[in-house]
């Protein structure tokens, strides 16, 4: 009866455990920013850069002409709060297959954001209607989810549902060994409550992809999810070894 006794307290325990993770990881489930910055930010790197990519297709949004894109980009971009007092530069390239039309301007707090649509001309690429907007915010990661939201709205109400790709650069100085670039993957990884899918070691460089029920969206890399990037490199004209965390991947050279 004792053992029994015993035997049933550990399994209340262990659902009780259980329950209290499971909540605490998926609460969070619907802003992968603040799962990325806290696993960053467990790394103890410095960070150098962040950026936030959006990415959707303009689906049944008619652009007769290059005037009727351009309406539409310098709209989305005053609604993203880029005008002429905080716009640094307008590119269009205009041809047979493509318009395509590039806004470049600041968005504060050491913020560069860049807007770009593309819509093919022609019987072949007719269908190809494509707007990205990249976010990128130097020496510091900090209000990743504000910006995430901001341009979300304004992708809302243009309807157009955007993929997302969030990526931090950071730091060390000196050059890390193995055992210590394992040290920062383990700490990154329990933070975000992540388990490797796959890797690759190759000399000063290092490439991880894992799975962290903390961040709703994920991609299928052969059957398997993968919502998280981590690789580390030494560069040894600088002699700091960087980091780059992404979800769902790292998209940049690195």
């Amino acid at each position: 009866m004792k053992r029994a006794y015993i035997i049933f307290t550990i399994l209340i325990l262990f659902v009780i455990l259980f329950s209290t993770y499971f909540i605490k990881i998926h609460s969070q489930i619907n802003s992968p920013e603040i799962t990325l910055i806290k696993s960053f930010n467990s790394s103890g790197a410095k960070p150098v850069s962040t950026e936030i990519y959006f990415w959707g297709k303009l689906g049944d949004k008619k652009f007769n002409n290059l005037d009727a894109l351009k309406k539409f980009i310098f709209e989305f971009a005053k609604e993203l709060g880029i005008e002429d007092r905080n716009m640094i530069s307008s590119d269009t390239v205009s041809n047979d297959l493509v318009h395509e039309i590039e806004i470049r301007g600041t968005g504060g707090k050491n913020r560069m954001i860049n807007i770009s649509a593309q819509v093919g001309r022609g019987k072949e690429n007719s269908e190809e209607k494509f707007l990205s907007v990249s976010v990128v915010q130097d020496l510091s990661n900090e209000g990743l989810e504000e910006i995430r939201e901001k341009v979300l709205t304004v992708f809302k109400k243009f309807n157009i549902k955007p993929k997302i790709n969030s990526c931090m650069t950071g730091n060390f100085d000196g050059k890390l060994d193995y055992a210590q670039m394992n040290d920062v993957c383990r700490r990154i990884f329990k933070e975000a409550g992540a388990r490797k899918v796959e890797g690759i070691r190759n000399g000063n460089f290092i490439s991880i992809s894992a799975y962290s029920p903390a961040i709703g969206n994920f991609i299928r890399v052969e059957e398997n999810k993968v919502n998280l990037n981590l690789a580390m490199r030494y560069n040894s004209y600088e002699n700091k070894t960087y980091i780059w965390l992404a979800t769902p991947v790292i998209a940049t050279e690195y």
